[in-house]
């Protein structure tokens, strides 16, 4: 089976996405994985013999309409009812890979939503941060036959388990050449980040000893590329909320909203 490789969010709700937010893949379980092939049977099976007994019960008894209702609620609310609710959780359910998270949604008269960080927007290393070392997946007898399985995200703060996941080979290969590509530039962006940060305030320590023009223009090397990046020191601001990078006059972070100083 052929997986997808668009990164147009297919399962993701969009209000579980933040503005810069890139969805790299994105499905739902399979339904026998969360349906159950069991509870298929079983409504066939039932769907069949419901009316067969309501029909024989309601020519014994001699009331027939009243028997009948009262099969046919029952086979609604053991059987239908039950179907449904499982239905509609498949239905619910989703899980994300992003270029800053992973996440899981699932609920149907109760909603629960799990998010793990992956990378950082801008600023610092963050030892909260996941990252991904890993992918492994496993099946069972039915996930065999039907091709389904689990997906085993090896991180460094443990696993993170994505269960009944359609074609969990192919899944897991398209996964993993999308987690080498991000996570490398995440962690070479971050690097970076942290080099401007540093050269940043040791400029400012050597205008405060007016060892330097406040107006002096500032290279610094990007280790990552090889270019230079030229910044002056006195315009390049830091969001104190989310560490965002400014060398504008804005008064307001365009990132978070935070007021800038």
């Amino acid at each position: 089976m052929e997986v997808s490789t668009q990164t147009i969010p297919r399962f993701t709700p969009p209000q579980h996405l933040n503005s810069q937010e890139t969805v790299l893949f994105d499905t739902r379980p399979h339904f026998f994985a969360v349906v159950g092939l069991g509870r298929i049977i079983w409504f066939f099976i039932g769907s069949v013999l419901v009316p067969a007994i309501a029909a024989g019960v309601a020519e014994g008894v001699g009331e027939g309409r009243a028997t009948l209702w009262y099969v046919l609620f029952s086979w609604l609310l053991l059987i239908f009812l039950p179907l449904l609710m499982r239905v509609l959780e498949w239905r619910s359910e989703f899980y994300s890979l992003t270029d800053q998270r992973i996440m899981h949604g699932h609920g149907v008269t109760s909603k629960s939503f799990n998010a793990k960080q992956l990378t950082r927007i801008g600023g610092m290393l963050d030892v909260s941060t996941y990252r991904i070392t890993g992918v492994t997946f496993s099946q069972g007898l039915s996930g065999r036959i039907f091709n389904f399985g689990d997906l085993i995200f090896q991180t460094n703060h443990g696993n993170i388990l994505w269960l009944g996941i359609k074609d969990p080979l192919n899944v897991r290969r398209l996964i993993e050449e999308k987690i080498a590509t991000f996570q490398d530039v995440g962690a070479n962006q971050a690097t970076y980040n942290e080099a401007v940060i540093r050269k940043v305030a040791e400029v400012r320590t050597e205008q405060s000893f007016g060892l330097i023009d406040p107006k002096h223009h500032v290279s610094i090397q990007d280790k990552v590329g090889g270019a230079s990046l030229r910044q002056t020191a006195s315009a390049v601001r830091y969001c104190s909320n989310c560490g965002r990078q400014d060398s504008g006059e804005a008064a307001y972070c365009p990132q978070c909203g935070n007021q800038l100083r």
